[in-house]
């Protein structure tokens, strides 16, 4: 329908078979609604929902792809900060999806563009488990949440740091969901990333099966459940871990969240209080899995900017 690479949503067919009615947003604009006839001609937008994103500057997203250390190809996304100089090495922030099986498309992502707008680039890996590449690319994580996938996203941050574009002294991890369990696990494996920030994040797969409303997902993922698949379970637990983690980190989780119960992130905030790393934990009441209410959206994006300009200039902010 349209020539720019974008995403689409929502599609439904008139019941006459003549109209397809859908959603549309790409890296610079956001979801609106269109109409169009069948075969994709004669496009009409019918929603203006956000008309004020003509008074703002949005970056460039680019197509970015890499090899893995085991050789796979690897996809993700790179958005270029406002004002881009080429030459010129940016801090990073690592934006690492939910899911896994989800990926980040060609739309427009919010987030990233705040952070594009304060300086950063943002890398936005799809690692092997992300939908969209096939169904041998999805199920290649299964039993090894934390191993390969992992190594995927790191080769990705290796890559910008290779193309000039990525400061290797100033980078940042962040997640939610699978994301969030992917920024406890990363700082439990590495010590490169000056800070991070975890949302809605996993610390225990084993008390997790027991806590959550998706206790499928690990049954699928690990093969198995905590009793059949033990070794697993515990393996990619990052709380294992915990005693390795020096990098600072946030939390932020909301107090109703039946997907990912924030237990996850109270035990693993203890153990890092307990052992002196810098840590602190945001509850958000009334919020479930996902943070909806605007003045919550804006408080949380705010503290993850101060935390983020926090270690990035620690003189300016002890100031």
């Amino acid at each position: 329908v349209f020539e720019s690479p974008g995403a689409y949503g929502g599609v439904e067919l008139s019941a006459d078979g003549q109209l397809l009615a859908f959603n549309y947003n790409d890296a610079r604009t956001p979801d609106d609604v269109y109409i169009a006839t069948s075969g994709g001609k004669n496009v009409k937008r019918v929603t203006n929902f956000n008309p004020q994103i003509k008074s703002f500057a949005v970056t460039d997203t680019d197509v970015l792809r890499w090899k893995s250390a085991d050789g796979l190809e690897i996809e993700g996304l790179l958005v270029k900060p406002l004002n881009y100089q080429a030459g010129r090495k940016y801090p990073l922030i690592l934006q690492i999806h939910g899911g896994p099986y989800a990926r980040f498309g060609r739309g427009f992502n919010t987030r990233a563009q705040i952070f594009a707008a304060h300086g950063y680039v943002v890398l936005l890996p799809n690692p092997r488990g992300s939908v969209g590449y096939g169904t041998k690319f999805a199920t290649a994580n299964i039993g090894d949440w934390g191993g390969k996938d992992f190594q995927d996203i790191m080769s990705g941050v290796d890559e910008t740091i290779k193309m000039g574009i990525a400061d290797s002294d100033k980078l940042f991890v962040m997640g939610g969901s699978y994301g969030g369990f992917m920024t406890f696990w990363t700082v439990t494996q590495t010590d490169r990333f000056r800070a991070a920030i975890g949302h809605a994040a996993i610390s225990d797969w084993y008390s997790f099966h027991s806590q959550s409303d998706v206790p499928g997902l690990m049954e699928y993922g690990f093969g198995g459940t905590p009793w059949t698949a033990r070794e697993v379970y515990e393996k990619w637990s990052p709380i294992r871990y915990v005693d390795r983690v020096k990098t600072p980190l946030m939390i932020t989780h909301g107090e109703q969240d039946r997907r990912v119960p924030i237990a996850q992130g109270e035990q693993f905030y203890r153990a890092l209080r307990k052992r002196g790393v810098p840590v602190v934990f945001v509850r958000y009441p009334r919020e479930g899995h996902g943070i909806t209410e605007p003045n919550h959206q804006i408080d949380l994006v705010g503290r993850q900017l101060e935390w983020f300009a926090k270690h990035l200039n620690p003189a300016a902010a002890s100031n």
